[in-house]
């Protein structure tokens, strides 16, 4: 006994390559987007080819402005009060901090943070610049 297939013609059109593209480009925007910075303080950042400039949305974020202000996320507060404002912060020993200097900060200013980051035991610490294009 021979048993015939019914033969059925597929019209239309297959999704799957396009479906492949579209995820190749929404790949591609993801990993190339870069996050804005809500900076509470006006400062020009100083240019390097090493530093980071990418800053991820789990932050903690220190600025320092040319006069030694400091602001800790956003909320100006004293030196001698960081550690403390730190410690208000959740995970904060296993949180990146991105420590913003302005191009005209002072060294001391700089090392007097780094200095009560490293006595609290955090190590995971990026100095942010804006990213040098060319060599001066």
């Amino acid at each position: 006994m021979k048993f015939k297939t019914a033969k059925t013609n597929k019209q239309g059109v297959d999704l799957t390559p396009i479906l492949d593209m579209m995820f190749i480009i929404l790949i591609f925007f993801m990993v190339s987007a870069t996050f804005e910075l809500n900076r509470s303080i006006k400062m020009k950042l100083p240019k390097s080819f090493a530093g980071e400039s990418d800053i991820s949305k789990e932050k903690i974020l220190i600025e320092v402005d040319s006069a030694g202000n400091i602001s800790l996320n956003g909320e100006a507060t004293e030196i001698h009060n960081l550690s403390n404002k730190i410690k208000e912060i959740d995970n904060f020993s296993t949180s990146t901090i991105y420590l913003l200097g302005d191009n005209d900060t002072g060294y001391k200013n700089i090392i007097a943070i780094l200095d009560i980051l490293k006595v609290m035991g955090i190590s995971d610490i990026s100095l942010v610049t804006e990213e040098k294009t060319e060599i001066e």
